[in-house]
């Protein structure tokens, strides 16, 4: 019988050795990329990521845009390596049905990040005046709408609504904002909101779960602060009769004027605040004339016309609330925010001035 030449197997360990050896290379690099944030591994699959046929702008020429088209800037905030940016950019703007609805109704703006925290000067010259204008601190990636009337207004302003669509509270009877997270936590509805699954709408979009969630968030983002904000539940009197004569108003309730911005989160929270307050609008309308005159700060060519009677009456921040027709002929005026019990006193107060407060 022929005997079989022995081969002997002292290779194979060493191969074994070589491939655990590059395993544990390869797997300290990951983690070293990923406990550093030095994302190279995410720099060299940048060719083969997937990329949205989305009409990027660069931050100068949205703005100039959207004063020309009155389109909302939408800025797309994607934090270097981070996975919700990703599946955000390569997956959830890649959809036709999503990009298409983006470039035609917004005007997209690319804001790659790279150092934390976010400042304008990380973020270079293009971007100065940005960190006002969005809230950057999530320190997330996200989706983020500026209405085109807000371009210049700050990141708290434009995260406020006062308008009851948005809030989604349609019943005026039961509108409850109060609460320290007025403006950017709203447990009432959908929009302007972080709702149960966590994603907070207009202006800010920061979880990503599918196509019809960002598309919901794009529908209602594309409208946002397009509708009036509430005028409460006051009973509002014509603008004609601040220019009635002396011997008028002598026979009539006292009028009382109401001065507020279309716009902000200090005229906002005295919208739900006070003008939805019952009680306060029941001594408004009971004791008074009142006028709303309402200012549009972000536009003020629209305000030529009334622009004087913040002078007439010293006002130089709104809200503001006058008690015009007082027994020696001077307005008491209430200037900066008041909420409804505040406000109340400050009618019960001046009712001693009021003119024919003694004939009611």
């Amino acid at each position: 019988m022929a005997r079989t030449k022995y081969k002997g197997t002292r290779k194979q360990p060493l191969l074994l050795y070589l491939v655990a050896g590059c395993s544990f290379m390869l797997a300290s690099f990951l983690c070293v990329d990923k406990e550093f944030g030095l994302n190279i591994t995410y720099d060299l699959s940048s060719p083969f990521r997937k990329q949205p046929p989305i009409k990027w702008r660069s931050r100068t020429q949205a703005i100039s845009e959207a004063k020309l088209t009155r389109k909302p800037l939408l800025y797309a905030v994607l934090y270097k390596g981070d996975e919700f940016a990703y599946r955000l950019e390569s997956d959830g703007l890649c959809q036709p049905e999503i990009y298409n609805y983006v470039n035609e109704n917004f005007i997209p703006v690319k804001v790659p990040v790279s150092v934390q925290p976010v400042t304008d000067e990380s973020l270079g010259k293009e971007f100065k005046g940005f960190t006002h204008q969005v809230n950057m601190d999530y320190q997330q990636s996200g989706l983020y709408v500026v209405p085109y009337r807000l371009l210049d207004a700050s990141a708290r302003d434009i995260a406020s609504t006062a308008n009851l669509i948005e809030l989604g509270a349609t019943d005026p009877e039961h509108v409850n904002p109060y609460g320290d997270s007025y403006g950017h936590r709203f447990e009432m509805g959908r929009s302007g909101a972080f709702d149960s699954l966590g994603a907070h709408k207009p202006p800010l979009l920061v979880r990503y779960r599918d196509k019809e969630d960002l598309l919901e968030y794009l529908y209602m983002a594309k409208t946002w602060h397009t509708l009036k904000p509430t005028r409460g539940l006051v009973k509002w009197q014509p603008s004609s009769i601040l220019n009635e004569k002396t011997s008028v108003r002598a026979q009539v309730k006292p009028r009382m004027l109401f001065l507020l911005a279309d716009a902000g989160y200090d005229c906002d929270y005295f919208r739900l605040s006070s003008l939805h307050s019952k009680k306060l609008a029941a001594i408004v309308n009971s004791k008074t004339r009142p006028v709303l005159v309402e200012y549009h700060p972000f536009q003020p060519a629209l305000d030529k016309d009334i622009e004087y009677l913040k002078k007439q009456y010293g006002v130089n921040t709104l809200p503001a609330v006058i008690l015009l027709d007082t027994k020696d002929g001077k307005p008491v005026v209430q200037r900066g925010n008041l909420y409804d019990d505040g406000l109340i006193d400050f009618i019960e107060s001046g009712r001693n001035k009021l003119a024919t407060d003694s004939e009611q």
